[in-house]
């Protein structure tokens, strides 16, 4: 799991992230949104 602040383009579920190097796919995307605007968000990744 990685978290991160959000970025100026939107995240998708479709898009990979790149980790030492390695691009991973990612699995699962939660926004974190304490109060209605997302400050963040959880990304959970296919080895």
């Amino acid at each position: 799991m990685v978290t991160f602040a959000v970025p100026t383009v939107q995240p998708e579920i479709t898009d990979k992230l790149v980790i030492d190097r390695a691009g991973r796919l990612i699995t699962d995307l939660t926004p974190i949104q304490p109060t209605g605007t997302v400050v963040a968000y959880k990304a959970w990744c296919a080895g």
